[in-house]
């Protein structure tokens, strides 16, 4: 789904550096985040927040891979990822980020990009925003603890590959 990729790849540029009116891929301002990670799956994204927010179709409760404005028009803009939080790139001196969304912003969705797989991204919409947006973080926590596990396994099975044959080996010289 387009709307899991627009998500994957605005993930993949956290930490990098606020930049004015840059577009990528080493730096970001607001726009030119939205603008690069709708690019990489194939959306030509308009390159400010008020032509990006004239661009988006008004919603009233984001879903994943929504887009948040701040303003009208919009003078900042950010990805909405679930639980009440946003990717953005934030303001000068400060890295791309995930953050809770605040104040009162607006919610535009691009048409084309389909639906994010929830569970991933731990999507809290509605009455149950609360009690969802816990679930979706225990997932989250479960999921990178998931691969964290998996990285360990593969590194001792990396490590059973190279020893086990020397233990052989010197197994055999003593016998």
């Amino acid at each position: 789904m387009k709307a899991d990729d627009v998500l994957a790849y605005a993930q993949m540029e956290l930490g990098k550096p606020y930049v004015w009116g840059d577009e990528g891929p080493g730096a970001f301002d607001c726009s030119g985040l939205i603008q690069w990670v709708f690019g990489k799956v194939g959306i030509k994204a308009p390159r400010t927040a008020a032509d990006q927010q004239a661009w988006a179709r008004r919603v009233a409760s984001p879903a994943p891979g929504d887009l948040v404005f701040w303003g009208e028009p919009a003078y900042h803009v950010g990805l909405y990822v679930g639980g009440g939080k946003v990717i953005n790139a934030p303001e000068p001196g400060a890295t791309v980020r995930v953050q809770d969304v605040w104040g009162q912003p607006t919610y535009g969705r691009v048409d084309g990009i389909g639906a994010a797989f929830a569970p991933v991204f731990g999507v809290a919409t509605g009455a149950a925003s609360t009690v969802a947006g816990w679930l979706g973080g225990a997932r989250y926590i479960a999921l990178e603890g998931a691969f964290i596990v998996l990285g360990l396994a593969l590194l001792g099975y990396g490590a059973y590959r190279v020893v086990a044959p020397q233990i052989t080996r010197i197994g055999r010289a003593l016998t």
